[in-house]
């Protein structure tokens, strides 16, 4: 949150609150952009949407291999006073009943936030399960129970929030170009934030893509061993 505020401070008057609904390429090369109170054109337009990606993309003539899902993640106060310093939890091993989850402190280690799994979905991003997130959320409190005794049982604050990932991994990346259009596409992408919008900067400004962005890179496959 405060890495976004800084971010819309920096940027203030640039940023344009609207919902886009079409991206077309023109003949002359450039991009058109129709959005709910304004037509523009571009020369070029970087398209980093989340869960919207897929959809915009489409509809300027480039589908993309996006599958959607849904993730619940929930947060649980730590029961004693908060250490000064708290791990990070990646958990694959299947010791406590689930075959992976993750959790990590909130600001102030007096709270810690824990997931596991997604909830799949449609193309057009609903649910093929409506009761696959609190199916999800149920799973997790159970976890907690189990595995980490010094949290509270009860959760203190929930997180819902779309997923859309490459079909080659969860932490695939890659850029596609298309005419003006350089479309990004993936998951986890705020952590990366720094590299990728220097390359997408550069590519929208006519320096080229880096190599490993392609998608014929099929970056954050798994290594095979």
């Amino acid at each position: 949150r405060a890495v976004i505020e800084a971010l819309a401070r920096r940027l203030d008057n640039a940023i344009v609150i609207e919902e886009v609904l079409s991206l077309l390429g023109t003949p002359s090369g450039t991009v058109e952009v129709r959005a709910g109170g304004m037509t523009a054109e571009h020369e070029r337009v970087v398209l980093c949407a989340g869960s919207g990606t897929a959809a915009l993309a489409r509809g300027a003539g480039l589908p993309l291999p996006i599958r959607h899902s849904a993730h619940v993640r929930l947060t649980f106060r730590v029961r004693e006073e908060p250490p000064v310093r708290l791990a990070c939890l990646l958990d694959r091993s299947g010791a406590f009943g689930e075959p992976s989850a993750y959790g990590d402190p909130l600001p102030g280690n007096g709270a810690f936030a824990v997931g596991l799994g997604e909830a799949p979905a449609h193309e057009d991003g609903s649910l093929l399960d409506a009761a696959a997130l609190p199916a999800l959320a149920g799973r997790i409190v159970g976890y907690v129970a189990r595995a980490l005794p010094g949290l509270e049982t009860e959760p203190c604050e929930v997180r819902h929030c779309r997923v859309s990932e490459l079909a080659w991994s969860s932490d695939g990346i890659a850029v596609w170009e298309h005419g003006g259009l350089v479309v990004l596409a993936g998951n986890n992408l705020f952590k990366h934030a720094p590299a990728l919008g220097r390359a997408l900067a550069a590519a929208a400004l006519g320096d080229g893509l880096e190599p490993i962005l392609h998608p014929e890179t099929k970056l954050g496959i798994p290594l095979q061993s």
